[in-house]
């Protein structure tokens, strides 16, 4: 099995977004679970930029993936992530056709050396940064990965996908994002 970082990628003139603070708990990486909320969060455009296109995934510090997408993961039965429907507010225009994708499964897998990780923090039992995402082998061989989209647990900040995502969103033509191979040694 192949696994890529699904890394952000803007499109020409792309606007920037956060989330309401009432919601800002939505990002916090220190609980990875299932979230559940009384109301969808909101999302407002980031207003000292000037840019202000959508593209198929939004980033608000997350990714935020249209309807068409999280379905045809819903219909595929993708597991290790759950969408949480939301508003984006761009200007004053609402939509309601975005969704937060709350990746929740982890897996014990980053090559420290390798990744030249840096910068742990207790809080997140997590390294905030690593020069490049590479995964130990040894690690790997002993985890039983039955998601196909995950946090690597020793670096939350990244989303790693396995091939049938990347099939996907290769289908779909996804604009917002791009796929980078994860290294494994």
């Amino acid at each position: 099995m192949n696994y890529y970082i699904l890394e952000r990628e803007f499109i020409e003139g792309e606007a920037s977004f956060h989330f309401d603070e009432d919601y800002i708990d939505i990002l916090d990486y220190s609980q990875l679970g299932v979230r559940f909320y009384n109301s969808p969060p909101k999302i407002f455009v980031d207003e000292e930029y000037k840019e202000r296109a959508m593209s198929d995934i939004l980033k608000a510090l997350d990714l935020l993936p249209r309807k068409n997408i999280a379905n045809m993961f819903a219909s595929n039965y993708i597991t290790g992530v759950q969408f949480v429907p939301i508003l984006v507010d761009n200007d004053g225009v609402v939509y309601d056709d975005y969704y937060h994708m709350n990746v929740f499964a982890s897996y014990p897998l980053l090559n420290e050396y390798a990744s030249e990780a840096r910068r742990y923090s207790n809080y997140y039992e997590s390294y905030k940064t690593v020069t490049r995402m590479v995964i130990d082998s040894n690690k790997l061989a002993k985890c039983n990965i039955v998601h196909d989209v995950f946090r690597v647990k020793e670096h939350c900040w990244k989303i790693i996908v396995n091939d049938k995502v990347k099939l996907i969103l290769s289908q779909l033509n996804v604009s917002g994002v791009r796929l980078i191979p994860v290294e494994i040694v």
